[in-house]
């Protein structure tokens, strides 16, 4: 019988460890996780918008050299890329998010093509 209480109070010294450590751990780890995947979602939206900036750029030089197509439908076939080749990664972009960064292409564009002459 003394095997048996003393068998008896180890589980329940064990059970009380378990469930006062596994709360405390969690509490004290869940913020940490939270600012570490916060941190990977960052990174990522960062390197999402940094291969849009990309096509952004490699569209809107193709599309200045073409003179059949007014500015407007130049820009709206530059957006419709850029939606387009995300798309085809994967990646979603808002419609007004891909004509800022054409509109960001374009000027850099200019910029460069000033600069030039």
């Amino acid at each position: 019988m003394n095997v048996m209480m003393a068998q008896t109070i180890d589980s329940t010294a064990w059970l009380t460890f378990g469930l006062t450590v596994i709360p405390a751990a969690y509490a004290l780890l869940r913020p940490w996780i939270k600012a570490r995947i916060a941190a990977q979602k960052d990174k990522q939206l960062k390197r999402d918008l940094e291969i849009a900036d990309n096509f952004a750029q490699a569209i809107v030089a193709e599309m200045a050299v073409m003179s059949g197509m007014s500015n407007a439908d130049r820009r709206e076939a530059a957006v419709q890329f850029l939606i387009n080749e995300m798309a085809n990664l994967g990646k979603a972009i808002s419609k007004e998010n891909a004509a800022a960064k054409v509109e960001a292409a374009y000027q850099k564009y200019k910029r460069q093509v000033n600069n030039n002459r």
